[in-house]
């Protein structure tokens, strides 16, 4: 693992060099530059745990370094300049004395910790938007309509883009209470779908209503637990698979009507055979 980089801008060589001596106790690579622009080459080419910088440079103001991991340092102190600074995104403001060198290990030790919890920060908030980009992405892309459920609340909290084309309804009217939730499902399958569905992971089919028209979902739900164990979510995917009931209906039509049509030929077949014996006797008495 790699000694801390600390970048140390400061245009006065007596004040380097005691910077450096003080930063020669703790494990760290000092590499020192005099002027804003030189820092600015420097952080393009590499990367500085640290930037230790002194407020008044030749060519600007150490400020101009604050989307950088930067302490401040200066001759003179200044109240309202060290919170403004400290606003604008500096770790630390400090002021330049024999204590403050005597100190600068610990200075810089405080940054270090500052930068990494601050860098930890930025990558767990990328992180998720990362995630957060990659489920949008998910939900925006599948047929099947995902949806959310607080079983606590009693309201839906997440409904995916597909869920007013999957339930033929708009996501807010499945809002608000269980009763609201489930309201678009037909009467005769109300019950069915909602016993245990809190409870157990269930997979189902329901007829929804809406504008007049049926539209048959199928459904699979997955209860989430707290730790506890005690649901307090419901997560949920439907799939409109009225097509497929049409079809089905269909094709029981036509097995239906097939064997139908089977009996009545076995039964015409059977009446000709009694006509064929009947004429058969008829002509051996006559």
């Amino acid at each position: 693992m790699r000694d801390p980089v600390v970048l140390l801008v400061e245009d006065d060589p007596a004040h380097a060099e005691l910077a450096f001596r003080s930063l020669a106790s703790v494990k760290v690579a000092v590499h020192c530059v005099d002027t804003l622009a030189s820092a600015r080459e420097w952080l393009s080419r590499g990367s500085a745990d640290v930037v230790l910088a002194d407020l008044r440079l030749p060519d600007g103001s150490a400020l101009e370094l604050t989307s950088f991991p930067l302490v401040i340092m200066t001759s003179q102190g200044d109240e309202e300049r060290a919170v403004a600074a400290m606003k604008g995104g500096a770790l630390d403001y400090v002021v330049k004395s024999r204590e403050m060198y005597r100190d600068l290990p610990i200075i810089v030790e405080r940054a270090l910790r500052a930068a990494r919890a601050y860098g930890d920060k930025l990558r767990a908030e990328s992180s998720l938007r990362e995630s957060e980009e990659r489920f949008r992405q998910l939900a925006d892309t599948i047929e099947q309509a995902f949806w959310l459920y607080d079983v606590r609340e009693e309201r839906m909290i997440y409904a995916s883009p597909a869920f007013p084309r999957v339930y033929g309804v708009a996501a807010a009217a499945a809002n608000g209470s269980e009763l609201a939730r489930l309201s678009f499902v037909h009467p005769d399958d109300l019950t069915r779908i909602r016993d245990g569905a809190a409870r157990e992971q269930q997979t189902h089919e329901f007829r929804v209503v809406s504008s007049g028209k049926t539209i048959w979902v199928e459904e699979r739900t997955f209860p989430i637990a707290d730790d506890g164990g005690r649901p307090f979510r419901i997560a949920g995917l439907g799939h409109d698979v009225t097509e497929r009931r049409e079809l089905e209906s269909s094709l029981r039509q036509a097995h239906k009507m097939e064997a139908i049509g089977q009996l009545a030929g076995g039964i015409a077949h059977d009446f000709n055979n009694m006509l064929t014996a009947i004429r058969s006797e008829e002509r051996r008495v006559g």
